[in-house]
């Protein structure tokens, strides 16, 4: 199948211990999506054992940003009695999860493909597996977002209720899939309907 004619897209969320490309990875939640239908396909999520992470590192801002969130997901990162796996095996059951659902080019949506996809890429290459994707299929849903407000007026980032615990990533991305699936079909009704668009001069930006 090739690359234009595969509605399926992968969306992934971390959490981390820190900001910068080498942090420690604390859960990784994706799911397999239809960008055209909605339907999600199967959803992966996985904790890892962060202190088995000697090569990467933490910061105190985000260490203290974690203090201050909610104990359901706190405890998913930092409860020692939730099963974890170690970093190298999660990372290649999360390639496999990948692969059996889309073999070829899976195009990968992060939440800024400088963050989620980079950090997973980092860790893969320090543990020496290669990631199911390439560079080129590295996406953005904060490019998508940006689309949707811009032509479309529409932010369902911010409209479509969100279901589950924000900061479990699981629940996290399928909040993103959900509203990435939203942009493209009101973007491929304004296209066929070829003068939906709002009039640019007259939208207010929040």
């Amino acid at each position: 199948m090739s690359e234009k004619q595969n509605p399926l897209v992968v969306v992934i969320d971390i959490e981390t211990l820190g900001t910068a490309i080498d942090s420690v990875i604390a859960t990784i939640g994706a799911v397999i999506v239809n960008i055209f239908t909605g339907e999600i396909v199967s959803r992966f999520y996985i904790r890892c054992k962060t202190e088995y992470q000697a090569n990467r590192t933490h910061s105190s801002d985000t260490m203290a940003w974690w203090l201050k969130q909610e104990e359901a997901p706190y405890l998913e990162v930092f409860n020692e009695k939730l099963h974890r796996f170690h970093l190298h095996l999660a990372l290649n059951m999360l390639n496999d999860f990948i692969i059996d659902h889309i073999p070829e080019r899976p195009q990968i949506f992060g939440n800024g493909p400088e963050f989620d996809n980079a950090l997973l890429e980092h860790a893969m290459k320090q543990e020496n597996i290669q990631p199911a994707w390439d560079h080129g299929c590295n996406q953005s849903l904060r490019t998508m977002v940006f689309i949707g407000r811009q032509l479309l007026n529409y932010d369902p980032k911010k409209t479509l209720p969100f279901k589950g615990v924000p900061h479990h990533t699981l629940n996290d991305a399928e909040h993103e899939a959900q509203y990435l699936c939203s942009i493209i079909s009101k973007l491929t009704q304004a296209l066929k309907t070829n003068h939906s668009l709002p009039d640019m001069d007259n939208k207010n930006d929040d």
